[in-house]
């Protein structure tokens, strides 16, 4: 039916000047579609994560509850919190060394900044010693 292989396809794509024509007004098309669209995305995304107002915290439950299944969303907030766990100190650590205090983390995470310093203290007696953590899964 097709025949043989052949590359006479490419060679006519090419070589037409309406298709190459079409071809490179679809690829601008495309292009210009994306940048614009990953803009406004981007705004909005920026406005949602810095909203201070009382429809901050509905928006993002409404945003994660549009995944359509449960599993979905446990799984996708079990990640993010084991990934938060081991970003964490690393974060907190290099966030004291570059001049934070135990006060600045401590607002940052929600806790005071004695629980602050006994978490995340290396020299803590209760810091967690596999930190680093791999970054290798097993």
């Amino acid at each position: 039916m097709f025949g043989t292989p052949s590359l006479t396809w490419y060679d006519q794509l090419i070589h037409d000047p309406l298709i190459t024509g079409s071809l490179l007004a679809s690829i601008e098309i495309a292009f210009v579609t994306m940048v614009v669209s990953s803009v406004i995305g981007a705004l909005l995304a920026f406005g949602l994560v810095r909203a201070r107002s009382r429809l901050s915290r509905p928006t993002d439950v409404l945003m994660l509850l549009n995944l359509g299944d449960e599993l979905i969303l446990i799984h996708l907030l079990a990640s993010l919190i084991d990934q938060a766990l081991r970003w964490l100190p690393e974060a907190v650590t290099t966030a004291h060394l570059n001049g934070a205090t135990w006060n600045d983390i401590a607002t940052l995470i929600g806790t005071s900044t004695d629980e602050a310093q006994l978490r995340f203290d290396p020299d803590s007696p209760i810091a967690d010693p596999r930190w680093p953590w791999p970054t290798d899964p097993q």
